[in-house]
């Protein structure tokens, strides 16, 4: 029998150093197979899956990133973890950044990848408007809610997802993994896993991590791609200034999905900096 842990983190490798992975709005932790097993090499990771894989639908009380950072400490602590390497993708990084601030016992490095940063009006408006509003100023809202949610196979799904832009850089194998992680059987089918209704209302409740980077007391490393659409265009001198005396990266020729992208050459940099920064 399966137990409830087992379901609801994966693990790569078992090295001294522990390391967490902690991962995209609508991008499962299998999703990141390649560059969690090439960490796992050297290293011992777990990756959790956040709130919308184990819940079946969202609401209002229970999908703030703040509540999402709370489940990854829940998870540190219930596995007595403390002084590990928190990695975290998009909404992955403002959560493990949440989460050093709360409680910096638990980590000894944080790396963020491509940490969402909006203009801090955006986040503004975002607080004072119905979440109906929001897909107006918020295009990714609309975009999840419209999102395709059906294929009678996964070999048509690759077909179909082979031809997106948002996937252009993956590799074959990395969308494959992407497919297997991302999709469970259904009548007559395959669905995803993370429900368009969990990523438009991720997207809507997105956090501003402005308010608190420049608490952060550990040392960080932040990765930025060169073609990031979860930047906003000023924000990265910005995001420097608050905290100077941290490492920061920009990847040449990655999009916001680097981690899937350039695994092999992240995972470089990631051990590098997990060993000397």
């Amino acid at each position: 029998m399966t137990s409830l842990e087992d379901i609801l983190f994966l693990t790569f490798g078992s090295g001294k150093e522990t390391i967490h992975f902690a991962h995209a709005n609508a991008y499962p932790p299998g999703s990141y197979r390649e560059l969690l097993t090439k960490l796992g090499e050297i290293h011992s990771v777990l990756a959790s899956k956040a709130r919308p894989l184990w819940q079946e639908s969202p609401s209002a009380k229970d999908t703030s990133w703040t509540v999402f950072a709370d489940d990854l400490i829940r998870f540190l602590d219930n596995k007595q973890l403390s002084g590990i390497i928190g990695i975290g993708h998009s909404l992955g990084a403002v959560m493990t950044l949440i989460a050093a601030i709360k409680r910096p016992d638990l980590f000894r490095k944080i790396i963020l990848l491509e940490p969402v940063m909006l203009h801090r009006d955006l986040y503004w408006l975002t607080g004072i408007i119905p979440f109906k509003m929001r897909r107006i100023i918020v295009p990714p809202i609309l975009i999840a809610e419209e999102r395709r949610n059906f294929w009678q196979s996964k070999e048509e799904a690759f077909k179909s997802f082979r031809t997106k832009k948002v996937f252009s850089k993956f590799s074959d194998t990395a969308l494959k993994n992407y497919i297997t992680a991302g999709l469970t059987k259904t009548e007559g089918g395959f669905k995803l896993i993370f429900s368009p209704e969990w990523e438009a209302r991720v997207y809507a409740m997105a956090y501003s991590s402005w308010k608190i980077y420049g608490h952060l007391s550990i040392p960080s490393l932040s990765i930025r791609a060169e073609e990031t659409n979860a930047i906003y265009k000023t924000a990265w001198p910005e995001w420097k200034k608050l905290r100077p005396e941290a490492e920061y990266l920009t990847m040449q020729n990655t999009t916001h999905l680097l981690p899937l992208e350039v695994p092999n050459e992240l995972s470089t940099i990631l051990h590098q900096f997990i060993q000397n920064g």
